[in-house]
């Protein structure tokens, strides 16, 4: 999938298409990719929240981690539950990701913050 083709995909009403497009996305990450990120970090599917978070987390640099923290800052309980089980998973497939969060954190980004607090309960 290029990247308009995943920029498109994003908002398509099957779930499992958004979810496709989420590794293009993140492999791009820019002004247009970032914005379709945040609203799949938001989406109404848990599969699609997930991916995008995984992906970002993946990613692991800071862009990807703002990304990331901003939609863990904001994050409703359901939604929030999905972030925290792709968080505890970074701590083993991607540690870079935490070490990268703590970067994020130390540069006063509040859901960085959160999320190392969460981590560390």
């Amino acid at each position: 999938m290029n990247r308009d083709e995943a920029l498109r995909a994003a908002s398509n009403h099957d779930w499992s298409v958004r979810a496709s497009a989420v590794q293009t996305l993140v492999d791009e990450l820019d002004e247009a990719e970032s914005s379709a990120l945040a609203t799949l970090l938001c989406d109404e599917n848990l599969a699609v929240i997930q991916a995008a978070a995984q992906a970002l987390l993946g990613r692991g640099d800071s862009p990807a981690l703002t990304l990331f923290t901003d939609a863990y800052n904001s994050a409703v309980p359901q939604s929030g539950d999905v972030l925290n089980d792709v968080l505890r998973s970074a701590q083993h497939e991607h540690p870079e990701a935490i070490d990268g969060l703590e970067e994020v954190a130390a540069s006063g980004d509040d859901g960085a913050r959160a999320a190392l607090a969460w981590l560390r309960e």
